[in-house]
């Protein structure tokens, strides 16, 4: 883990993409959950917008 990535950080990820993995296997649209999440956690947004578009890439 990261310095900056506490517990709570890690506890909120894991459960935000058990949700979003959820979603994406109902109807699709789970990176609406992941990335504000990415952002909210302090990494910065340019590495959550990678994060989310390397997702995005290989699912397609």
């Amino acid at each position: 883990m990261p310095p900056s990535l506490t517990l709570f950080h890690s506890l909120l990820l894991f459960s935000t993409a058990f949700i979003a993995g959820g979603l994406n296997a109902v109807a699709g649209g789970g990176s609406f959950i992941t990335f504000p999440t990415l952002v909210l956690i302090p990494l910065g947004g340019i590495i959550a917008d990678r994060t989310n578009r390397h997702r995005i890439l290989t699912i397609a």
